[in-house]
């Protein structure tokens, strides 16, 4: 009969059904995040397309928001980096092989209570992954950085940190502070001898100083 697909062809319509639904990864946008459980509702920004009979083009399909994926922040060592992730944020949604759950739950090495590969379920997200137009400018070469986009960066050099895009050396502020104070009581409290009279070096002492701490650098331990 004219028209009736052939065994070669239903076997690659059979074969384009199963991989148009597996997942690997795809850039996804954060709709909200759980600061708390370390998990965000993520909505995925492409696309995929689904297959048709015969010669019809693909169809393209929205992916629905994936909720409560779990953040991968860099961690080891017990040092750690956290973000504020804010609603917008974007980055690279990646779907795993085979379901994680259990070994979240235990830790060990565990058998997979979900069966499906490359589903949307077991989904992880990495933030940073962004658009060309987001790019980050201005970056040196020789340097690491962190900071804000337009605000407050912090850049790690050989031998040095730059704080706000000032090079002077910060000093400590409790030492700096506390000679100070010592200076100011030792000049109000000098007296000396003037005509046969004990009297002050000045009918004026000076003020308490303000304090020479930065707004911006704070040193503790």
């Amino acid at each position: 009969m004219e028209g009736t697909p052939n065994t070669s062809e239903i076997l690659r319509a059979i074969m384009e059904a199963r991989v148009a639904d597996i997942h690997v990864a795809c850039p996804g946008r954060v709709v909200s995040y759980d600061r708390d459980k370390q998990v965000a509702n993520v909505r995925p920004m492409v696309k995929r397309l689904v297959p048709t009979p015969g010669d019809v083009e693909d169809v393209p399909e929205e992916l629905p928001e994936v909720p409560h994926v779990r953040v991968i922040w860099p961690r080891g060592g017990g040092y750690f980096c956290h973000l504020p992730l804010t609603e917008g944020d974007e980055g690279l949604l990646v779907f795993q092989t085979r379901d994680p759950s259990e070994w979240s739950r235990t830790g060990e090495v565990s058998e997979p209570a979900d069966v499906r590969l490359h589903h949307v379920a077991h989904a992880v997200f990495l933030p940073g992954y962004a658009r060309a137009a987001t790019v980050l400018a201005g970056l040196p070469s020789d340097a690491a950085v962190v900071g804000k986009v337009g605000g407050l960066q912090a850049v790690f050099k050989d031998a040095t940190l730059e704080v706000g895009g000032n090079t002077d050396a910060a000093a400590l502020a409790s030492l700096v502070d506390n000679r100070l104070a010592s200076i100011r009581t030792a000049y109000n409290a000098h007296k000396h001898v003037e005509t046969g009279a004990t009297t002050n070096v000045s009918d004026t002492p000076l003020a308490a100083l303000g304090s020479v701490a930065s707004a911006k650098l704070k040193l503790g331990g």
